[in-house]
């Protein structure tokens, strides 16, 4: 649910949040940070994904069109940048992060 909104601006149809609980959901904690992680690397390899956030975008015009879309000013932009920029980071873990933060959080109740 959090990831539509966030990355696409818009509520999950009900056949796709259905189908995306399954994918994050496990037994013990453990199994949910692998399946969470594995499905944010998926997300933004999706096609929804890639059309309004293509590879072609630099890793700032990428950080940037998540701050629009939650009108959010991210503190630590510039880290997170220079931490996509020099491969420490993959934009699904930026994306995950800021789903996961309370700034994202905030998002999604709006």
């Amino acid at each position: 649910y959090k990831y539509y909104k966030v990355a696409l601006g818009r509520l999950p149809f009900y056949h796709e949040i259905t189908l995306d609980l399954v994918r994050v959901t496990g037994q013990t904690g453990e199994e949910r940070v692998i399946k969470q992680n594995a499905f944010a690397d998926a997300w933004v390899n999706r096609a929804e994904h890639k059309e309004q956030n293509p590879d072609s975008l630099s890793n700032r015009e990428f950080v940037d069109k998540l701050e629009q879309r939650t009108s959010v000013a991210l503190a630590s932009k510039d880290q997170i940048i220079a931490e996509l920029n020099g491969s420490k980071k993959t934009r699904a873990q930026v994306l995950r992060a800021l789903v996961e933060s309370p700034a994202g959080l905030t998002k999604v109740v709006e």
